[in-house]
Formats: structure tokens, C-alpha cells, sequence
């Protein structure tokens, strides 16, 4: 019974990280917020993916609404280095 729960309840490190950016698009059905909620509270590296891709998604948000600018290909040098900053002080 209980391993056919967590067949049920776990995801590879693939889908948690689909889910962690569709996160930032769309909101999560309930049953993908608990398996996302499971398997990053058991995996490190996912669980830092999904911090280190909530500074970056803020940043790139920050930037955008503050800075009047054509849009270009690549980021600034700035925000480059304020987002690794960032992410290094996690």
C-alpha cells in the first residue's frame, strides 16, 4: 500500500522541474503542488533549482518594469551580476 503511494505520489527530477516554470506561468493543480512539494523537500538540487529560478524570475521581472528599453537578446552585465549575487547568498 504504501509503495504504491509513493509511485503515485513521487516524480523524476525532470518533472519537478517542469513543474517549478510552469509554476512561474500558470498556477499548479493541487495534486502537482504536493508532488512538487514532496520531491523538493526530499532533493536538494531540485529544491535549490527552484529557489535559484525564483531569483532569476523576480529579477528578470524587476528588470523589465523598471528599465524603459528596447528588447535585446541578452541581459545586462548588472543584472547578470545582481542575480548572481543573489544566488550565491542562498
Amino acid at each position: 500500500m504504501i509503495k504504491k503511494l509513493m509511485n503515485i505520489l513521487m516524480i523524476s527530477c525532470k518533472k519537478a522541474t517542469e513543474l517549478i516554470e510552469k509554476k512561474f506561468v500558470a498556477d499548479l493543480t493541487f495534486k502537482e503542488k504536493v508532488k512538487l512539494n514532496i520531491h523538493t523537500s526530499m532533493c536538494n538540487a531540485c529544491r535549490n533549482y527552484k529557489e535559484q529560478s525564483a531569483i532569476i524570475d523576480k529579477a528578470l521581472h524587476q528588470y523589465d518594469e523598471e528599465e524603459p528599453h528596447e528588447k535585446t537578446r541578452t541581459a545586462p552585465e548588472e543584472l547578470k551580476q545582481k542575480i548572481r549575487s543573489e544566488i550565491e547568498n542562498l
